[in-house]
């Protein structure tokens, strides 16, 4: 009887490899939910939002500083904000 010679070369397509293969395909496109497009655009949408946030709560600081203002010196806001003067008098505005 002869012997077969046969290579012992490496198969590295086989079933798990496509498996796997086809799998991080299918995770990184094609899935709607985890799909690394979508986390990477929700990831941006996230770090707008919190930049406007910031932004929301600082224009919230301003405007309850702009109210206990209002609170405590009607008459010099209105003088001040809106140019009012009382009856026969002259406003100057100097900047």
């Amino acid at each position: 009887m002869k012997a077969k010679k046969t290579l012992n070369k490496p198969n590295y397509i086989n079933r798990y490899t496509c498996t796997i293969l086809l799998f991080t395909i299918w995770i990184s496109c094609i899935d709607g939910k985890y799909s690394w497009v979508k986390q990477y655009k929700l990831t941006k949408q996230l770090v707008e939002m919190e930049q406007e946030k910031e932004e929301v709560l600082f224009r919230l600081a301003e405007a309850k500083k702009e109210y206990e203002e209002l609170t405590n010196n009607k008459e010099k806001y209105a003088r001040e904000k809106y140019f009012l003067s009382k009856p026969g008098e002259e406003v100057f505005i100097i900047e």
